[in-house]
């Protein structure tokens, strides 16, 4: 029986090794905890995400085509089942939509999530992601998924899209797979091939390949973990990446961070979204612009009340031109989200429905190459989104995209916009930008304290002086003939003093018109116009600080002969 024994140089070495193993595990636990400091709210519950000592977590990774929409972002052609054990990765498989899923058979589309015949009136695992909002439709994958491994208990649903892995491959630049370097550029005629030649076994696939060795390339190489973070961060935002978790602690954290891809609506505030699915099954929306105009016109009601009119336009130009397989004709169906109170003007609809308190519209779209369609709908708004004179308004981005936004508001001009998200121009504010995100914007109405100004003043006809104000006046001023005096200055004819009067006055929200008697004909001669007590239409804008009232002087009215057969054709301003 032979004895061995270590010695004490080889104990030493030992102890050397441990050490080293153990510093180098213990840094590499605490880069970690740096890099992914983007995540720190789930530094608590990591133990309910990975599983604690002798439990098993299985998530479902749905891989979104946002090139062909979906509501909670693309078609799934291929999906992922990840595996942790006692706390440990344990594995992940890749396998295809068409393969042993696509056995179940399909049902109809349930018709509160997505208009009748939107996929053809039916739906299997690939397209059941059918509802605006994630958590939802992750009930409805696993319930497909259920049906094919009926054994396999879900912890979550985790979608990453198209847009997602192309940018974790940028930071990897390339992977390679069969021989041939997949980059950012190349990325979507690759898969796209792939996944047409490939759907029946895409584990054992270059698609299969690629998603494994992208996970290695970015997870083995701690030194990529902050940059890692950081992308995975932004997706995350941008509803590129969601999650729906089973664990309330996770899927709270979720929720509050604004990862889960959960839709809900305010209650007492504006809001719109528009959330489109592609029923051709092409990869067409890739091709395709989207953006809209959205324009809130308010007004002010004799009780002090506001209206406003909200006007939603949705523009969609196809760009395809034919020249690819994919550049066909695009038909989709395009749903649009308003407040449920609204009262409709205007809409551009072949269905309407109601979904988790909003008023919804449906319209279908077919465009060829080259095409535009614009959907609108005008509406009354709600009278609680102007309570207390805020407002705000919540923007609803559909997973997958980046749509271009532009919001206009128009207040009365008695008051001005105050606003740290809009450009402000006085009473009118501007908004654009691309919608990244779920997002709200504010904005308070303040009353003007400026006093209206005289924009115009003209003669019309012969005793006739027109008024111009840039915003309503006060109805009660503007008819009270004392609050206007007209002078002769005797400029021209010193001796010949024309002693002018007010005999009527006509009044229209920001225009006067004076009808005067007593003007003489003397070309050239100047008259001063004094106006007095006059207010804006809400009774504010004073002058001075301890009135209510301004007092505005025109100094130079010059009437002006034409002579052109006739002793006077008409009088001007200078």
């Amino acid at each position: 029986m032979a004895i061995f024994t270590i010695g004490k140089k080889q104990k030493k070495t030992f102890k050397v090794a441990s050490i080293s193993l153990a510093c180098f595990f213990f840094f590499l636990l605490f880069w970690s905890f740096v890099a992914f400091w983007n995540f720190r709210a789930f530094y608590p519950h990591a133990l309910n995400f990975f599983g604690f000592p002798g439990s098993n977590r299985n998530y479902l990774i749905v891989f979104q085509d946002n090139n062909e929409l979906r509501p909670t972002g693309g078609s799934i052609p291929f999906y992922g089942i990840l595996k942790f054990r006692h706390g440990f990765f344990a594995g992940l498989t890749i396998n295809s939509s068409k393969g042993a899923i696509a056995a179940s058979s399909a049902e109809l589309l349930p018709s509160p999530a997505f208009p009748d015949g939107a996929v053809d009136g039916l739906y299997s695992f690939k397209d059941a992601n059918i509802d605006p909002s994630f958590p939802e439709s992750a009930e409805h994958l696993e319930y497909f998924f259920k049906k094919t491994f009926p054994s396999l208990n879900l912890d979550g649903v985790i979608a990453a899209d198209f847009t997602a892995l192309e940018d974790i491959l940028s930071l990897a630049k390339s992977v390679k797979v069969e021989g041939v370097n997949v980059s950012v550029q190349d990325f979507f005629p690759w898969i796209e091939q792939k996944m047409l030649l490939e759907q029946k076994n895409v584990d054992q696939t270059a698609a299969g390949k690629f998603i494994k060795r992208l996970a290695w390339k970015n997870c083995a190489f701690f030194w990529n973990y902050q940059k890692l973070s950081t992308t995975l961060e932004e997706n995350f935002n941008e509803k590129h990446l969601m999650a729906y978790m089973k664990n309330p602690l996770l899927a709270q954290t979720m929720e509050d961070l604004q990862w889960s891809g959960k839709v809900s609506f305010p209650g007492k505030s504006d809001f719109i979204g528009w959330n489109m699915v592609n029923t051709s099954r092409l990869p067409e929306d890739r091709y395709l612009s989207r953006r809209a105009n959205y324009t809130i016109d308010i007004s002010q009601n004799p009780d002090t009340t506001f209206q406003a009119i909200a006007t939603l336009d949705v523009r969609l130009f196809y760009v395809g031109n034919g020249s690819q397989p994919s550049d066909k004709q695009y038909r989709g169906v395009i749903r649009t989200f308003i407040p449920m109170e609204s009262q409709i003007m205007i809409k551009n609809a072949d269905r309407e429905d109601t979904y988790n308190g909003a008023h919804v519209f449906s319209k279908e779209i077919n465009l060829d190459p080259g095409q535009a369609a614009t959907v609108r709908y005008r509406y009354v708004l709600p009278a609680y989104v102007l309570e207390n004179n805020t407002y705000a308004l919540a923007l609803i981005k559909q997973p997958g995209v980046e749509d271009k936004i532009a919001v206009t508001v128009k207040a009365p001009k008695e008051f001005l916009v105050s606003a740290e998200d809009f450009q402000v121009k006085e009473h009118v504010a501007l908004y654009e930008g691309t919608l990244k995100r779920d997002r709200t914007l504010r904005f308070a109405l303040k009353n003007n304290p400026y006093p209206p100004l005289l924009t115009e003043k003209f003669f019309d006809g012969q005793n006739k002086l027109v008024l111009s104000f840039n915003r309503d006046v006060d109805a009660e001023d503007a008819t009270d003939g004392l609050n206007f005096s007209i002078a002769d200055k005797n400029t021209v004819i010193p001796y010949l003093t024309d002693r002018v009067v007010v005999q009527e006055i006509s009044y229209e929200g920001d225009r006067i018109v004076l009808d005067l008697e007593g003007l003489s004909e003397q070309p050239g001669e100047e008259y001063e116009v004094t106006i007095k007590h006059l207010r804006d239409r809400n009774g504010r804008s004073s002058i001075s600080a301890d009135s209510t009232r301004i007092s505005l002087q025109i100094v130079s009215v010059v009437l002006v002969y034409t002579l052109k057969f006739a002793p006077m054709i008409g009088r001007r301003f200078l």
